[in-house]
């Protein structure tokens, strides 16, 4: 049996509660994104980050990019990570200088992200890991698709939910609010499509955590659920 919460774990709910309110209410625009990035690794602490590798028989990406006229990308690079010298503002996974490689796992999701219009070209590469690679990967918003449906989303299966049920029944009530607030908190940021520059502070930084778990790459929701964006580092 869960024991019953204790004054911290109060203190930290009320504290990730106010951190979440902030963030939803205008304070990326407000704060620096060292400040965003701090307030993440608050509401973060003790967070469970579930790793694995890639397997192999998911590792088929897809990534697009729309043509200029009718010049079709002849270069492999341009159509791959962007150089980090051509990175200079905060992307929804990477800070100014950080060089990654978005894909997906599916060709609707690069559609919507590519925002097309009528008349619109794409060019697009699908690839996948070299055989034998391991490229160790965590997500972002499991347990609240698990808390939503009951089950794990088709890119994890079940076992990602095992090691989740199994999290949740070592926590005290509030610390499984806690914990669930801040997945779905986190997922519903990716999930948005931004109007603003300054609204990628708090994807962008919690990426920055995420690599410094030592993950290499995670998948991240998009609308609708059923479809996933890959970020690899």
């Amino acid at each position: 049996m869960a024991e019953q919460p204790d004054p911290p774990t109060q203190h930290k709910l009320a504290v990730t509660l106010r951190i979440v309110e902030a963030l939803r209410g205008g304070a990326e625009r407000r704060f620096h994104w060292e400040d965003v990035r701090r307030q993440i690794d608050l509401i973060t602490d003790g967070h469970l980050f579930l790793g694995g590798f890639i397997p192999e028989e998911s590792s088929v990406f897809y990534r697009g990019r729309i043509l200029n006229g009718n010049h079709h990308f002849s270069d492999l690079n341009e159509l791959t990570a962007r150089a980090p010298e051509y990175i200079v503002s905060h992307g929804r996974c990477n800070k100014p200088g950080q060089s990654v490689l978005y894909a997906s796992n599916n060709l609707e999701t690069v559609y919507s992200e590519l925002g097309l219009q009528v008349d619109d070209q794409v060019q697009i590469i699908k690839f996948r890991l070299k055989k034998g690679a391991q490229v160790k990967f965590t997500t972002v918003g499991e347990a609240d698709h698990l808390r939503r449906y009951g089950q794990s989303s088709a890119l994890v299966g079940e076992g990602y939910a095992d090691v989740i049920r199994k999290h949740w029944g070592k926590l005290d009530e509030l610390e499984k609010l806690r914990f669930n607030i801040t997945d779905a908190f986190i997922a519903d940021k990716f999930r948005t499509t931004v109007k603003y520059p300054y609204e990628y502070k708090t994807t962008s930084a919690f990426s920055d955590i995420i690599f410094s778990q030592g993950f290499e790459s995670f998948f991240y929701p998009r609308v609708p659920r059923k479809t996933s964006r890959f970020m690899g580092y």
